[in-house]
């Protein structure tokens, strides 16, 4: 008898919470959504973006880029916030550069950085330059018609690795000296680049291609080098621009070699 009450009861509360439920929903339903809301972010905001996340800088401090939401061409922040009090600071001021770099450069869109953020490497027009926010010093790293493909600081600073023509290559920064690391690189042959497969199934789209990582060191570089000879082509039909373009890919089906 008292299991029979309790489950009475307990329908009840269902039948009362899913009556104001219906109520409410209804409500809801009656407001229209304002112009503004729907073209151009009024309040009360339909969907809210995410904080934008940059990683830790010590056990208990993360940081964060924000953007000023009434002028959106202002340059973004840093803001280094504190996990357990919630306090705030600036860490950089990516405007406060704007001046100190030539037209075209943004701090913001860097294509890599130390992890402390005070070198930065730009990807322009298919060559490497790099900026030092402590001695302000802004330089071009490399002068080839070949592009280079994803620039990546030595944990230490001082050396950038990067991929050309499917070789790899190493720089040092101080002195400028470009030391080839492969030489066999070809339309088959990819060091330090992902072939297709690996890149979409194994490394993933935010690799970028990238198949290569420093040492903690800063003295040694694996890599992964890959063989395409064996897989066969297939043709991709790319969407992008008026007429679109035709590209052909190493596209392993099921049963066929893998790079």
């Amino acid at each position: 008898m008292k299991v029979r009450k309790i489950s009475i009861l307990f329908l009840i509360v269902i039948l009362i919470c899913a009556f104001a439920f219906s109520v409410s929903t209804g409500v809801a339903q009656k407001k229209k959504l304002t112009y503004k809301q729907v073209y151009q972010r009024g309040e009360p905001i339909l969907f809210g973006s995410l904080p934008m996340i940059r990683g830790w800088v010590s056990d208990s401090c993360y940081l964060e880029l924000r953007k000023d939401k009434d002028n959106r061409n202002a340059e973004p922040k840093l803001i280094k916030i504190n996990a357990v009090t919630a306090g705030e600071e600036i860490f950089l001021d990516y405007g406060k550069y704007r001046d100190k770099l030539p037209d075209g450069f943004s701090l913001s869109r860097a294509a890599a950085h130390t992890p402390d953020y005070q070198k930065f490497l730009f990807n322009q027009k298919n060559d490497l330059y790099y900026f030092s926010i402590e001695s302000g010093k802004f330089r071009r790293l490399t002068a080839n018609p070949s592009p280079e493909r994803n620039p990546k600081f030595s944990p230490d600073g001082c050396w950038v690795a990067f991929t050309r023509d499917h070789n790899l290559f190493a720089l040092d920064i101080e002195s400028g000296i470009e030391c080839q690391l492969t030489t066999d690189g070809s339309n088959v042959v990819y060091n330090g680049w992902a072939s297709w497969v690996y890149y979409e199934e194994i490394l993933g789209r935010a690799s970028r291609y990238a198949a290569f990582w420093w040492s903690p060191n800063s003295e040694m570089i694996a890599f992964l080098r890959f063989d395409d000879s064996k897989v066969p082509e297939i043709p991709l039909f790319r969407a992008d621009g008026v007429h679109g373009e035709l590209e052909i890919e190493h596209y392993p089906k099921p049963g066929d070699p893998n790079p």
